[in-house]
Formats: structure tokens, C-alpha cells, sequence
């Protein structure tokens, strides 16, 4: 008995897996990813999903943003990221004469596209 007492005493009663150490890093990465499509340097279809582009198709974000650099200027990047969940988060989006709050969410799985 005493064989099976020690096997059941260090037997695991739970497997947990290792958080993913990248999961921290999606949101911010992300929201950068959005600045630089905002700012023409990165291909939409890289950054948001099919169900996105359906909605609002690049040539409409950027008719989106046009006006927005016209008058605050050029995007500048992404601060004060705050994740609402673990696939989503607030930002602030920084142009060279002001500020816009932002929010996106992204797919649980790879690639992570913006929904």
C-alpha cells in the first residue's frame, strides 16, 4: 500500500499551462499596427480581419482618417493602452497637434487581427 500511497501523493492532480508570455505584448503590438496603418505604412489586410475590412474596407478607413490629419496632423503613434479584456484594450491615438481615444478588439487566436 505504501507504493500506491507515495505514487498518489506525488501524482499531479491538475496540469496548468504556462501563461503565454507574448499575450502582454498582442494589445500594444496591435494598436502600433493600427497607428501604422493609419499613417500608410502598413497594409490593412495585415492588421484587421476579413469581418472588419467587410465593414469599413481600407479605401473607407482612409477617407476616415484624411480628415483627422488634416486637422490635428500627422498620426504620431499609440499611448496609454489599456486592456479592457485579454483581446481587447483602449488607446489613445497621439497626431502631431492633438489626441483621439480609440478601443479595438482582436481574435483569440493567430493572427490576432483586429475584429
Amino acid at each position: 500500500m505504501r507504493p500506491l500511497l507515495a505514487a498518489l501523493l506525488f501524482a499531479p492532480t491538475a496540469v496548468h499551462a504556462a501563461p503565454d508570455p507574448s499575450a502582454e505584448a498582442r494589445l500594444p503590438a496591435r494598436a502600433a499596427d493600427i497607428v501604422a496603418v493609419m499613417q500608410g505604412g502598413k497594409p490593412a489586410a495585415d492588421v484587421f480581419g476579413a469581418g472588419f475590412l467587410a465593414a469599413i474596407p481600407a479605401e473607407k478607413l482612409a477617407v476616415i482618417v484624411a480628415p483627422l490629419v488634416a486637422q490635428f496632423g500627422a498620426v504620431t503613434g499609440a499611448d496609454e493602452i489599456a486592456p479592457t479584456s485579454a483581446n481587447a484594450a483602449r488607446f489613445t491615438i497621439r497626431f502631431e497637434r492633438g489626441k483621439g481615444s480609440a478601443q479595438f478588439s482582436i481574435d483569440a487566436s493567430e493572427p490576432y487581427k483586429v475584429t
